[in-house]
């Protein structure tokens, strides 16, 4: 999420922004901590890239090349909790209408 980004602007999560300010302040202070991080650092660590991964079946999903650790995530699973995720991820395939904007 880019705060100087128009596009990013527009969609906003701004219900979940005023209903936990302090998640999304952690939130861009570890983007911010690590805009200066290079991923070779990152990729260094190797207990970092070995808990970067998750295995579901036949899916595999490496995320070690991206620029977060341990405490940015943490960071997002917690607004991820905070915004329900998990409930909506239900609703949805429950088939429940999800995109109120959209009417779908």
């Amino acid at each position: 999420f880019d705060r100087g980004c128009t596009c990013c602007a527009q969609r906003s999560p701004v219900p979940l922004a005023m209903s936990a300010p302090a998640l999304w302040t952690d939130m861009f202070a570890e983007a911010d901590r690590l805009k200066g991080t290079h991923l070779r650092a990152l990729l260094e660590d190797q207990a970092r890239n070995d808990a970067m991964f998750v295995t579901f079946g036949d899916v595999f999903l490496d995320y070690s090349r991206q620029r977060v650790d341990a405490a940015a995530m943490e960071k997002l699973f917690a607004l991820a909790e905070q915004a329900d995720v998990d409930g909506k991820r239900r609703k949805m395939y429950e088939g429940a209408k999800i995109n109120e904007t959209e009417g779908r």
